[in-house]
């Protein structure tokens, strides 16, 4: 997906890596990204796979968007981000979905026959979703239960009817404008914070350029524009 902004097709671009749902909601903004300048900006997906399995794309970026600090860290110590550029962005929600149902809630998680989430090792959505669980008396989940690498890969498993709901993230949810009788949102006080954060790779061509989107997706408009599809300040 390539979002132009500016009319000089000879622009620099500048190449994004995010996961699925943070490109959905970042994406459609990027027009607001100094408009008035000759710029370009391009989306590619992370994978649900391991992030070590994606170090060779992750390269090739100059951003990379939507994990967590810690995942970051790693990858700065690896000599791939660099890491006084991370920067904590976002709050992701967790939300837990079951499209038959109306305004499902905590009791459904207990009826559910079977169940999709991240894996909690893997993904910081899929850690809450331990929390919650746990907290319930649920984990291990009793029923079937279908773990993905990413919360993208929690929300197709509900959505393609391969199981009965899922925790899964917010965002996911908003972006893709599902019915909210369908989902609920899950208080932040059951899981600890999930912290979202960008960063610049180390082999960037255009470190200021980089720095500059960081600095407006972390400004007072994009923070209240992507607080009505999932995500919530940091600050």
């Amino acid at each position: 997906m390539l979002i132009i902004v500016g009319k000089d097709t000879q622009a620099n671009e500048l190449h994004v890596l995010t996961t699925d749902e943070m490109q959905k909601a970042v994406a459609p903004l990027t027009q607001q990204f100094a408009p008035d300048t000759q710029r370009q900006v391009s989306y590619s997906t992370l994978q649900a796979t391991p992030i070590e399995q994606q170090l060779d794309s992750i390269k090739e970026a100059d951003i990379v968007l939507g994990l967590t600090p810690a995942q970051l860290e790693a990858l700065a110590q690896s000599g791939i981000i660099a890491g006084n550029s991370i920067l904590p962005l976002t709050r992701g929600q967790l939300a837990y979905w079951q499209p038959s149902s109306h305004r499902p809630g905590k009791r459904d998680l207990y009826k559910a026959a079977s169940l999709s989430m991240p894996l909690p090792d893997k993904d910081p959505y899929g850690d809450a979703a331990k929390q919650v669980l746990t907290l319930f008396n649920l984990w291990p989940f009793p029923r079937r239960v279908f773990q993905s690498f990413a919360a993208d890969g929690a929300f197709t498993l509900v959505a393609s009817g391969s199981t009965s709901g899922g925790l899964v993230s917010l965002a996911a949810l908003k972006t893709r404008r599902t019915d909210p009788r369908t989902f609920w949102v899950v208080p932040e006080t059951l899981y600890s914070p999930i912290i979202l954060a960008g960063a610049q790779t180390v082999g960037t061509s255009q470190p200021a350029l980089a720095s500059a989107f960081l600095s407006w997706l972390n400004s007072d408009s994009i923070q209240q524009q992507l607080k009505n599809v999932g995500y919530l300040p940091v600050r």
